[in-house]
C-alpha cells in the first residue's frame, strides 16, 4: 500500500539524477540548485566530503556498482530501508530529489527509477534514456523499501530487454551520424572461444553455439576495422616462448589503437588477477604507450537453473587492476541475468547478438 507510513506525507514533484562531481559544482555555483527545497541521496563506493552536499539534507551511503547481491560491499536491503527512511523523513518544503551516483549512470539510475515508481512518475523513461543503465539490483530492492514489492523475474527481464534496445538504439544513432572515433582500429587479443554461449545440460554433455561472425558486428557497430588476433581456448601468456608468440599474433601497434584484452577464468582468484596483471604490464611495457581494454567476462556460460557463477568474484578483482594500471575496463558478468530465465536445455536465438550489442555499446563508449 502506498500509502502506509510516513511516505504519505511527501511532496516531491520532481526526481533528477546526476554525477557526484556534477551535484557539487551546481550547488558551488548557487544558481541550478534551490538548496531550501532540495534534498539528495548519494550512492558511491568513496567516502565524500562536500561542505555544498551538507547544506542541504542528504544521505550518503557506500555500495558498489553491482547487480550481483552475492559481492562484497554491494546494495543491501537494510540500505534500502535507510534510504526509504530518509526519504519519508523529509519535511513538506522539499519539492526536488536529487540521486547522485559516482558518473550518474547506473546506481543513480536505479534509485531514481525506484522513486519515480512510487510516485507515480514516469519511471519507464529513465531505461529509455541511452544516457542511463539503471542498477536493476538497487531498483529491486527500493522498490521492495517502497512497499511496492519485489520486481518479478518477468519484469527484470523486460527491464533487461529495455536497456537492450537502448543500447541498439545508440549504436544505430552512432552508425547514422557517422562520428568519428577516438581509436581507428580494434585489436581483440585472448580466447575467442569465449564469445561461444555454453549451455551446460544435466547429462554433462555442453551445447555450443558460435557465432563467427560476431567480430564483423562490432567492425560495423564501432565503425572501425576489428582484427582478431586471439584464437580458441587461449590461456593468458607468461612463460617467455608464450609472450613473444603473443606479441608476433598481434604485431604492430599504434597510439591510435585500441587493444581489447579477453580471457576466460581458469585458475583461483588471487593466481588468475596475478596472470592477468602480469600480462598487462608486460604489454605497457613492450607497447610504450599502448591503449589498453580489460573485459570481464569474457563471454556467457549458461547453467541449468538454480546453479550460481562462482567466478563473479573476479570482477571486483579486475576493475582493481584495471584502477591500478590506469586502463579501460569493462565489466559484463552482470549481463549474463539476461539468461536466468531459461532452463538449461533451450537457449534464446537473439541472445549471442543482443550481448554483441552491449558490448558493442561499452566499447562504443570507451571510443567516444
Amino acid at each position: 500500500n502506498k500509502n502506509l507510513g510516513e511516505g504519505k506525507h511527501m511532496n516531491i514533484q520532481h526526481v533528477k539524477i546526476r554525477a557526484i562531481g556534477k551535484m557539487i559544482a551546481e550547488l558551488q555555483n548557487g544558481m541550478y540548485v534551490d538548496e531550501n527545497s532540495s534534498a539528495v541521496v548519494v550512492c558511491t563506493d568513496k567516502i565524500i566530503h562536500s561542505a555544498e552536499i551538507s547544506r542541504i539534507p542528504h544521505c550518503c551511503l557506500q555500495f558498489i556498482d553491482t547487480e550481483n547481491p552475492e559481492e562484497e560491499n554491494t546494495f543491501t536491503r537494510e540500505q534500502a530501508f535507510i534510504i526509504r527512511n530518509f526519504i519519508f523523513s523529509l519535511p513538506d518544503n522539499i519539492t526536488t530529489l536529487y540521486c547522485c551516483c559516482n558518473w550518474g549512470q547506473s546506481r543513480s539510475a536505479g534509485l531514481a527509477a525506484a522513486c519515480m515508481n512510487y510516485l507515480e512518475q514516469e519511471y519507464s523513461a529513465v531505461f529509455d534514456n541511452s544516457s542511463y543503465t539503471p542498477n536493476l539490483l538497487v531498483y529491486s530492492y527500493m522498490c521492495e523499501a517502497f512497499g511496492l514489492g519485489i520486481p518479478s523475474k518477468s519484469e527484470i527481464k523486460h527491464l533487461h530487454l529495455r536497456r537492450a534496445i537502448t543500447a541498439r538504439s545508440l549504436t544505430q544513432q552512432h552508425m547514422a551520424r557517422k562520428t568519428k572515433t577516438r581509436f581507428k582500429r580494434l585489436i581483440i587479443t585472448g580466447d575467442t572461444n569465449l564469445f561461444v554461449i555454453r549451455c551446460r545440460q544435466q547429462d554433462g554433455y555442453d551445447v555450443i553455439l558460435k557465432d563467427p561472425d560476431w567480430s564483423l558486428f562490432l567492425q560495423n557497430g564501432l565503425l572501425c576495422p576489428v582484427e582478431d588476433c586471439g584464437r580458441e581456448g587461449k590461456t593468458i601468456p607468461q612463460t617467455g616462448k608464450d609472450l613473444i608468440s603473443d606479441r608476433c599474433s598481434i604485431g604492430e601497434v599504434k597510439p591510435s589503437d585500441l587493444v581489447v584484452v579477453i580471457y576466460g577464468i581458469t585458475s583461483s582468484e588471487e593466481k588468475m588477477g596475478d596472470m592477468i596483471r602480469k600480462y598487462l604490464l608486460w604489454m605497457k611495457y613492450v607497447y610504450p604507450g599502448i591503449n589498453l581494454l580489460l573485459v570481464c567476462p569474457v563471454g556467457i556460460i549458461a547453467f541449468p537453473r538454480g546453479s550460481r557463477l562462482e567466478e563473479k568474484r573476479f570482477s571486483s578483482r579486475y576493475r582493481e587492476i584495471a584502477e591500478e594500471l590506469c586502463i579501460h575496463y569493462i565489466d559484463c558478468w552482470n549481463w549474463e541475468e539476461y539468461l536466468a530465465d531459461h532452463d538449461g536445455y533451450k537457449l534464446p536465438k537473439k541472445e549471442k547478438r543482443h550481448f554483441s550489442e552491449y558490448l558493442a555499446c561499452k566499447i562504443m563508449e570507451i571510443m567516444a
